[in-house]
């Protein structure tokens, strides 16, 4: 007598009691609340020239915000939909490049959010317990952006060349 598993996260969720959508769309609403905070930031950093040009804060916070808005697109609000159609995942209509793209933007927006976050904490350091001030904090900023970016692309390409990327339950990795 051999016993069938069925491995699917869907039949998993329902053997538990759970609402296999549920995966699906709850993503969507909680990305879009992030999409939509980040969007604010940006847009009142952008209409006042002063934040835009004189501070190094608001010019990180851009940087953060824009990276948690592509974050929160890529990686909560397409969700499922970039997953192979086949696939036992609830609205997947996508194709293979669908989800290399989206594994792609996933891992750049993934280490990139996190290590802005990183960016913020080092200009607050610098600027409270060093006492460095605007101008000396400027002499640094570039590095303060190049970071994020450069290493999500790093984490990205090379996901990217080893074919790392796949569907996996909420989205593409």
């Amino acid at each position: 007598m051999s016993i069938q598993y069925d491995t699917t996260l869907d039949a998993y969720l329902e053997k538990l009691g759970r609402n296999p959508s549920l995966l699906a769309i709850a993503p969507k609403v909680c990305g879009s609340l992030s999409m939509v905070s980040s969007c604010y930031v940006v847009q009142d950093i952008l209409k006042s020239p002063g934040k835009r040009s004189q501070s190094t804060y608001h010019r990180v916070m851009l940087g953060l915000s824009i990276a948690d808005i592509l974050s929160s697109i890529i990686g909560n609000i397409l969700s499922t939909w970039p997953i192979p159609n086949g696939y036992p995942h609830l609205y997947a209509v996508g194709n293979v490049r669908t989800c290399d793209a989206v594994g792609f933007f996933n891992t750049l927006t993934m280490f990139a959010t996190p290590i802005y976050y990183c960016s913020l904490t080092t200009y607050y350091l610098v600027q409270l317990k060093y006492n460095w001030l605007d101008r000396d904090i400027r002499a640094i900023e570039k590095w303060l952006h190049i970071v994020p970016w450069s290493l999500g692309l790093v984490a990205a390409v090379i996901g990217l060349a080893t074919k790392s990327y796949g569907p996996n339950p909420s989205t593409c990795w």
